[in-house]
């Protein structure tokens, strides 16, 4: 019963720690990927502005004022 439990322990144990060894790896492969990581250049737009008139769109009946007015 005793060698059953070590024999099982034991299995348990290496197993867990082959999970944890490939995951260290893992981790160490993500982490070197994020350090040569080189980001993308900053998009940058420009726009010219040009002054509008605001015409009234409502067709309610009620008075209403355009912008500016």
């Amino acid at each position: 019963m005793a060698k059953r439990m070590f024999v099982m322990l034991t299995v348990t144990m290496l197993f867990v720690a082959g999970l944890g060894f490939v995951k260290f790896k893992q981790i160490q492969t993500a982490i070197a990927q994020g350090a040569a990581f080189q980001p993308p250049p900053e998009a940058v737009t420009t726009t010219v502005a040009v002054r509008e008139h605001c015409r009234p769109r409502s067709t309610s009946s009620a008075r209403w004022r355009p912008c500016g007015a």
